[in-house]
């Protein structure tokens, strides 16, 4: 994937130690939308920053453009990060998925089903 980056928009959140950036990727019409984990590496090349630091807000690929927008932020330290986000932000950045175990999907799979009146 042959792309350019370029940063829009740079805030500096004190309170919660960390830039809160925009910026935009030109990609290849045919191209899908990127992945998070793609973005996150070519993000941190870009602004000098380690890929723990990261975190993708929102991606935003407008169909038929070759601009994909994708806001992100960029902690201080990791440990800020863990701090303020989210742990599933983390494994969807990573590309990581929770498994249901099939306990949980025989569960849900039961509570789905409209239950007969009685009476």
């Amino acid at each position: 994937m042959s792309s350019s980056s370029i940063v829009v928009d740079d805030r500096r959140n004190l309170l919660a130690k960390r830039r809160e950036l925009t910026a935009r990727i030109l990609v290849s019409s045919s191209d899908p939308t990127p992945s998070r984990k793609s973005l996150i590496n070519q993000l941190a090349g870009s602004i000098g920053s380690s890929k723990e630091q990261i975190v993708i807000r929102n991606i935003r690929h407008v169909f038929g453009s070759s601009e994909v927008i994708v806001r992100f932020n960029v902690y201080d330290t990791p440990q800020h990060a863990k701090a303020y986000e989210r742990p599933y932000m983390f494994e969807r950045d990573l590309g990581q998925s929770k498994s249901r175990k099939p306990e949980q999907e025989k569960q849900a799979a039961t509570d789905s089903k409209p239950q007969a009146p009685t009476g």
